[in-house]
């Protein structure tokens, strides 16, 4: 069989087979984002069942106007996406949060997603920030005497097997 159909296929396999696997994680469920006192913001998918966003065998309300829809899994191509129910759901109470009104904001106004983060757990991440600076390593330059050896060697085999792949 030729190499480049082989590449084509798996071109084109992958990418399918990772939107249908993503089709069948999100069916039936929504995007909840947990918000815990004094913790950070967990982001999971949950089962709805009977009407119910069920986390840790709890369940909380949905409310057709509380939600917004967002492309699950973030980070992935928009056409790899499947478009999920997001909620904001406090952990102590059963009703999810308007995303519009976040403590003594307007309604009018529009939350964007790092504020929400931002004002749920600022002392966290601050204390993680502390945390990073006091345990980083100076960053060390790049050494071209250490890595040449490494790097004749990878095109050493690359030219090798560029060799026996197309000479036969």
């Amino acid at each position: 069989m030729d190499a480049t159909l082989i590449m084509v296929g798996v071109v084109l396999i992958i990418p399918l087979g990772m939107i249908a696997i993503n089709k069948l994680m999100c069916n039936g469920k929504v995007y909840a984002n947990i918000l815990r006192e004094g913790q950070p913001m967990k982001q999971k998918l949950c089962k709805v069942e009977r009407g119910f966003i069920v986390y840790n065998g709890c369940g909380y309300h949905m409310f057709d106007d509380l939600h917004r829809d967002v492309g699950y899994p973030s980070g992935w191509p928009v056409f790899m996406q499947e478009q999920v129910q997001a909620y904001l759901i406090d952990e102590k109470d059963g009703i999810p949060l308007n995303w519009n009104m976040l403590g003594d904001r307007p309604e009018s106004r529009r939350v964007r997603a790092r504020e929400v983060a931002a004002s749920f757990d600022s002392e966290v991440y601050a204390g993680y920030l502390n945390k990073a600076k006091e345990q980083s390593v100076p960053v060390k330059r790049f050494n071209f005497r250490k890595a040449l050896p490494m790097i004749l060697i990878a095109v050493g085999v690359l030219a090798v097997l560029g060799y026996f792949m197309f000479m036969r």
